[in-house]
């Protein structure tokens, strides 16, 4: 009598079948998105690539930080930004040489790190929600359908393999070859000069490989789950895309220069 795999066995099984359709995310997507939606629930098609972003995340948070040129380029954008808020009257003159030391020990520092690293965490899980949630919305106005939301969470997570995974590896790898933090795999390696403080920069460091590829993934994902077309999915996760961008890329410089 053949003899039954125990719980652990199964769970185990189940687990590596989950690790399986993800890797397959790099070259079948379609397929993995189709088996998504014909599948039970598994919440483990996003609990894995959220852990590995958490993972990477606080990886590339103490590598990339501890690369000396790094740290000077850093440091003297903490000083710029020192230096702009003396200039506009919102750090008293006599406050200024206690601020500049203050950054300059921050830049890279222990600290600097471990609360990166929660910002990692924090922003990891808040992003899966919120665009799951988003895409939710997407299914029901655009696509008169619905998922459940746990199903919407495995199509947005499995695609995070894609920037979140991969990406991460790749960037880290282009900033440490090249001693910038501002050298991400797309337009901002164009840029002669790369200036974090002007927006249109900003922007291009935005468009990389690595969120095109991101983009295009997601919408096969919410075209599939919601049985409509690609390219209507598209406009959606495209165009949500860059109002988000522009909204951060214009709010963060209105927040830091008043």
């Amino acid at each position: 009598m053949e003899q039954q795999p125990t719980s652990t066995e199964a769970v185990s099984q189940k687990e590596r079948s989950a690790f399986s359709l993800l890797l397959n995310m790099y070259a079948a997507p379609g397929e993995v998105f189709d088996t998504i939606k014909s599948s039970p629930k598994r919440s483990a098609l996003w609990v894995i690539p959220v852990t590995l972003t958490i993972i990477l995340g606080i990886f590339f948070t103490f590598v990339v930080f501890s690369d000396p040129a790094i740290q000077s380029q850093l440091r003297d954008r903490m000083e710029k930004q020192v230096e702009d808020q003396i200039a506009s009257g919102q750090i008293p003159p006599e406050r200024a040489d206690a601020a500049r030391e203050q950054m300059a020990s921050m830049a890279g520092g222990t600290m600097f790190k471990i609360f990166g690293s929660l910002g990692v965490i924090v922003f990891t899980f808040a992003s899966i929600l919120v665009v799951s949630l988003v895409m939710l919305l997407v299914g029901k106005i655009s696509f008169k359908a619905a998922a459940p939301y746990g199903k919407v969470m495995e199509v947005v997570g499995a695609s995070t393999m894609i920037n979140n995974v991969l990406g991460t590896i790749v960037t880290m790898l282009v900033m440490l070859a090249m001693g910038s933090m501002y050298a991400t795999p797309g337009l901002a390696l164009l840029i002669s000069g790369f200036d974090p403080n002007n927006k249109v920069h900003v922007l291009l460091s935005a468009v990389n490989i690595f969120s095109i590829w991101y983009l295009a993934v997601l919408s096969v994902g919410v075209g599939k789950l919601f049985n409509g077309t690609t390219g209507k999915a598209a406009v959606w996760v495209v165009g949500l895309w860059v109002v988000w961008t522009l909204l951060t890329t214009f709010v963060l410089t209105f927040l830091r220069f008043g």
